[in-house]
């Protein structure tokens, strides 16, 4: 009996874990779109120096497996990204800028 229970854990622990890495990789994806929009933010408002979409894309970069696109309208920094984890795709999207109304 106990066998049995065991060998159902490990199981469903080696279906779940594959969830798991791609739970990890989105975060990540998030945080890094996240990251660049508000460097892009920066350089818009003209607290850092640079081209704003040059300076978010260098951040995003390291990213293998990924498009990037990096869109500026006013004062607002939109960045969008593709990524790729195994046999699944996922976009993540973050705006950074002032407030909207």
């Amino acid at each position: 009996m106990s066998l049995a229970l065991v060998a159902t854990i490990m199981c469903l622990a080696g279906l779940l874990l594959p969830f798991t890495g791609l739970l990890v990789v989105h975060g990540h994806a998030q945080a890094l779109s996240d990251q660049a929009a508000l460097a892009s933010a920066d350089v818009l408002s003209g607290i850092t120096v640079g081209v704003p979409c040059t300076v978010a894309l260098s951040l995003v970069e390291p990213i293998q497996k990924s498009e990037w696109t990096c869109l500026t309208v006013a004062d607002d920094a939109y960045v969008s990204g593709t990524v790729t984890y195994g046999p699944v795709s996922f976009e993540v999207r973050s705006r950074a800028g002032p407030p909207q109304d």
